[in-house]
């Protein structure tokens, strides 16, 4: 049973900047990319200027590290620097972010309303898709099912081995996030499990237990749907169903998941009944959109393929 804390007016200050924070580094690729420097200047200016700092707080780590990140940004940001700069000026400024969450929901002692950022990067919407096409192409045409586990194994306990390795050794943490997976991961990802892991945990659990077509049905929701819920609910998300999440990503979300899936398994399963297909596809997608509106404290990518496989389980 968990206990309620009383939130000073302080702390409730800080809440609402972190959460504008959290809405402006979530948004700024996206003016970057834009060119909408000035806009994204006037709005880091309007955060410094409320940002609730006394002689108390400002002593602390990591909000003062937040705000500082902040306020290089907009130095940044007035200068005109490059977009290498700028980007890395945000990538300090969203790294800052995801400790000041890490530490406040440590010393809260339960989760509070603050989301980390997912930011709408395309390399990492393009990665996204890419490793759904190949794992159904694999799967599908290539590698049977001892084979694919065999593969599975193999490179989930590569991605442990650097899960573990960079928690002991900070500037392993640095190249790996900095460097090598800069384009694709996301600032929570420097702090956290990566979203890679968790897939590859899920399909470890899918691929097994489940036949092929639930399995790829999972894979292709996942690859396809969640950019495009993303995508929708970020631009046109105006009714929120549960935190952030919005029905219009989620319905961006069943129509995507539903004619990936549908097609595929209308395309390379023509000996299934066509009603069975078409439920799995349906209820693949809407097993998924549900996951991915209500999963909080796990990863959607973990939640995901395996909501979605065990719904289309049911028909095909």
């Amino acid at each position: 049973m968990s206990t309620s804390i009383a939130v000073s007016p302080l702390e409730l200050q800080l809440l609402q900047f972190a959460e504008e924070a959290g809405a402006f580094l979530d948004s700024l690729p996206s003016h970057l990319k834009k060119g909408r420097l000035e806009e994204a200047r006037q709005h880091c200016a309007r955060l410094l200027a409320k940002a609730p700092v006394n002689e108390t707080q400002a002593a602390q780590r990591p909000w003062s590290g937040l705000y500082e990140s902040l306020a290089q940004l907009k130095v940044a940001l007035e200068s005109g620097e490059g977009r290498k700069r700028l980007l890395a000026a945000y990538e300090d400024a969203a790294r800052s972010y995801e400790a000041w969450i890490k530490a406040y929901r440590a010393a809260a002692g339960q989760r509070r309303a603050l989301a980390s950022l997912k930011p709408l990067i395309g390399p990492r919407t393009l990665f996204h898709m890419s490793m759904g096409v190949l794992c159904t192409v694999l799967y599908q045409f290539v590698l049977t099912r001892a084979q694919s586990m065999a593969v599975l194994l193999t490179v989930l306990g590569v991605f442990l081995s650097l899960e573990i390795s960079r928690r002991f050794f900070a500037r392993w943490n640095d190249v790996l996030v900095k460097k090598v997976f800069r384009l694709i991961a996301r600032p929570h990802e420097y702090y956290r499990v990566n979203s890679s892991t968790w897939y590859l945990l899920a399909l470890c659990f899918i691929t097994p237990v489940f036949s092929r077509p639930a399995v790829l049905a999972g894979v292709l929701v996942l690859g396809f749907a969640d950019p495009a819920a993303a995508w929708f609910g970020r631009r046109f998300g105006t009714l929120k169903l549960y935190g952030k999440k919005s029905l219009q990503g989620s319905l961006a979300f069943l129509v995507a998941g539903t004619l990936v899936a549908a097609g595929f398994l209308l395309g390379f399963y023509p000996d299934l009944p066509l009603a069975s297909r078409l439920a799995a596809g349906f209820g693949a997608a809407l097993a998924g959109a549900a996951a991915e509106l209500f999963t909080d404290r796990l990863d959607d990518n973990l939640t995901i393929p395996i909501a979605s496989t065990l719904a289309a389980a049911l028909f095909v």
